[in-house]
């Protein structure tokens, strides 16, 4: 499987993000100047190419998390935690791309796989 590309915001030329997003395959966006403006666009490319998505804030160091916290807790605890929150992600719907905030620089996008056979 060949890595995901990493283009740079800043050394793009105008309309390049939209062949990018077209290509429908996995990349990373550095030297954002301006997250919401840039996630706003990649939102409207999506919407005027029938496309859904989502937004996430996932960064590379994430501080520690109530999930994190319930580790520390007893087993029969954890296990319970565990069932809920799996069934939280199974029941939410799939976008067909995700934008993930890594930091105040750096959006990852991903597009959801096509089922196999499809």
């Amino acid at each position: 499987m060949v890595g995901a590309r990493t283009y740079f915001q800043n050394r793009l030329p105008p309309g390049e993000l939209a062949r990018i997003l077209d290509a429908r395959e996995r990349f990373f966006l550095e030297n954002v100047s301006d997250m919401d403006e840039t996630v706003e666009a990649i939102q409207a490319h999506c919407q005027e190419h029938g496309l859904t998505s989502r937004v996430s804030r996932q960064p590379y160091v994430p501080a520690l998390s109530a999930r994190d916290l319930l580790l520390l807790a007893p087993t029969w605890l954890n296990v319970m935690a565990a069932t809920l929150w799996s069934a939280s992600i199974l029941g939410a719907p799939q976008a067909d791309l995700t934008v993930i905030l890594r930091s105040n620089s750096l959006l990852e996008i991903c597009y959801r796989q096509p089922p196999a056979g499809a």
